[in-house]
Parts: structure tokens; sequence; C-alpha cells
């Protein structure tokens, strides 16, 4: 189970901070721009959080599910899935967390190293 988590290092809210203008990450995946109703969602593998520095905004549709009438019509109906509808379904829509994860770290111009187990080292 995903417990509580320690705050941010200056180092990863840094990298927050740079991030939540690039909005939903799933959106951005559809071309879509939108820095609404954003969420961070921390990514988990193992069922053990990696931390801040492994985490994508995502907007309340692609995060909880939650329908949000402002995207209606403008996501196609069969990719308004979110990662909490399963991750089966929200990898098969928008290439999975990792795949999103890098493309932010791309455009962040940040390392897309991915971790080799779920055992982190805390950023500074």
């Amino acid at each position: 189970m995903v417990g509580p988590q320690k705050k941010p290092t200056k180092a990863e809210q840094d990298r927050i901070d740079r991030l939540r203008p690039l909005g939903c990450s799933a959106c951005a995946e559809l071309g879509i721009p939108n820095v609404n109703r954003l969420e961070l969602h921390h990514i988990v593998q193992g069922n053990k959080r990696l931390g801040h520095w492994y985490s994508i905004f995502l907007c309340v549709q692609h995060h909880r599910s939650i329908f949000w009438e402002e995207l209606w019509g403008v996501i196609p109906f069969h990719l308004q899935v979110g990662i909490a509808d399963g991750k089966k379904a929200f990898y098969e829509a928008y290439g999975g967390e990792k795949y999103l994860w890098e493309k932010a770290q791309a455009r962040l111009h940040l390392p897309g190293d991915w971790p080799g187990s779920k055992v982190m080292a805390r950023r500074v």
C-alpha cells in the first residue's frame, strides 16, 4: 500500500513548479493544452511511490476519472479514461506513466533516468 510521503526537497519542488505550466500530460499527448484542474500524480511501482521526482500533472478527468464538462467533446470518448479507471486502459490510451514522465522530463530538459528499483534516493 502507498503510504504518506515526505515533503519534496528543494530540487523536487523546483521540478514540480516548472512542471505545472506544462499542464496535464495526458491532454498534452492529445495535443490539447490544459492547465486547469491539475493534480500531481506520483508514479507507483510495486505498490511504492517512487518519490516526488517521479510525478506528472494530470487533470481531474485523467487522474481520478472525474467527469469534467469542459473536456466533453474535446477528448474523443474512447480516450476519456483516467488512471483511476485502471493502468491497463490508461496505458493503452496514453502510453503509460513512464512514457508521459519521460516526455515531461525532455520538455523540462532534465535527465530521463528511470529507477532500476523501487528504493529511491531523494534528490537534494
